[in-house]
């Protein structure tokens, strides 16, 4: 199966199942010399973890096992691997309903394109989101190398079904990891409580938005033409699992209006070069301005509701219903975001690292700055 490897200098690659023994994710490129502390890795696993009020029944403790690439507590330049052990998993359900493939899902094109006897059904296999975990801790470890360039990244829900939450700042999104639902703020937060709890009860699901914001990236950063900064980061959005959509900036706005109105001036303050409205969303030409990232990603509701669908018998290609059971999220939006921030963080260390970043080994000194904005953005994000 191709596609398991993503990115340049930094390269990450996972693997493992829904179901399987384990799942994990080989990291190459990184420096030697980076500190690399579990407990700082599970801040950010812990906002993807399933068992919450309003997620997935399934109870994986997500506890991150490092078995390559540190010695003494730093990374030695050779690959770093983690991995997680899949301890909740009950397969009885797949086992019965393996002929009928679950609408919504990639049960059918994975049996035409892998073969049927082939193709891992339970829960999805390699196609399930359960792989993010891997995506997840990756994540966290480029975090604290971008902490250490002054690069910030930070997301929330920015809808849910029909309901939109508005324009959202980096604050807003950094105060979200303190909530189950990562919405980004409190009153907004007993709404989306609300609307969860009515899906609940019909038996459905629903869709929503993440809203991510980059501070900090220097400008120049991204080349143009076929390898743009926001190709780029289209790409990786589009790669987890149930995003439906992408759009940069003010897109949808953009294509609505008249040129006179996305105008933006240029500004000089204190000496850096700015946009006022920042509607290109800080990258122009491909290439990064210096203001602020941001973009949204949408995501499609659950495709595992608790009501009779209709499919087909693969063995005889008859008409059958379903009924779709098991533990599964009323939506996915609240623990995409820390799968989209993680995403983010390895895509910009990837940029950074192509353009001559992170070449030397780390010193104590840079691990005790990096400890040291570790500790303010969690209390950034905890007030």
């Amino acid at each position: 199966m191709a596609g398991n490897t993503y990115g340049s200098s930094f390269r990450i690659t996972t693997f493992g199942e829904s179901h399987g023994k384990v799942n994990g994710v080989v990291m190459d490129g990184l420096p030697s010399g980076l500190m690399v502390n579990e407990k700082e890795m599970s801040d950010d696993l812990i906002l993807r973890k399933p068992g919450k009020k309003y997620s997935t029944k399934r109870n994986e403790d997500d506890i991150p096992e490092i078995i390559s690439g540190i010695f003494n507590g730093k990374t030695t330049g050779a690959p770093l691997t983690i991995i997680f052990h899949n301890m909740d998993v009950e397969s009885s359900y797949y086992e019965r309903n393996r002929f009928f493939p679950r609408p919504g899902h990639a049960d059918l094109p994975a049996m035409i394109k892998y073969g049927y006897d082939n193709w891992d059904f339970r829960g999805g296999g390699r196609l399930s989101a359960r792989e993010t975990v891997s995506r997840v801790v990756a994540g966290s470890v480029a975090r604290k190398l971008l902490l250490l360039k002054g690069i910030v990244v930070a997301g929330c829900v920015s809808s849910l079904g029909d309901m939109e939450f508005g324009m959202v700042s980096l604050e807003d999104c950094l105060s979200s990891r303190r909530r189950e639902l990562r919405t980004p703020s409190d009153s907004y937060e007993k709404i989306a409580e609300g609307l969860l709890q009515k899906i609940i009860s019909e038996n459905d699901s629903v869709g929503g938005s993440v809203q991510i914001i980059v501070r900090g990236v220097p400008a120049g950063l991204g080349e143009p033409v076929f390898d743009k900064l926001k190709a780029n980061i289209a790409y990786a959005m589009l790669g987890i699992p149930g995003s439906t959509y992408f759009e940069m900036g003010d897109g949808l706005k953009q294509s609505r209006s008249r040129g006179s109105e996305m105008m933006d001036k240029i500004v000089n303050r204190d000496g850096k070069y700015s946009w006022v409205k920042n509607h290109s969303g800080g990258i122009l030409g491909g290439i990064a301005t210096g203001d602020d990232i941001f973009f949204r990603i949408g995501f499609k509701p659950t495709s595992s509701i608790p009501r009779v669908h209709d499919t087909v018998d693969i063995r005889s290609g008859s008409a059958v219903e379903i009924k779709i059971v098991g533990r599964h999220d009323p939506s996915i939006v609240p623990r995409a975001v820390a799968v989209a921030e993680s995403m983010a963080c390895i895509l910009i260390l990837d940029q950074l690292m192509l353009s001559g970043e992170f070449r030397k080994p780390i010193t104590d000194d840079e691990n005790r700055i990096m400890n040291e904005l570790w500790k303010t953005y969690q209390r950034v994000e905890s007030k």
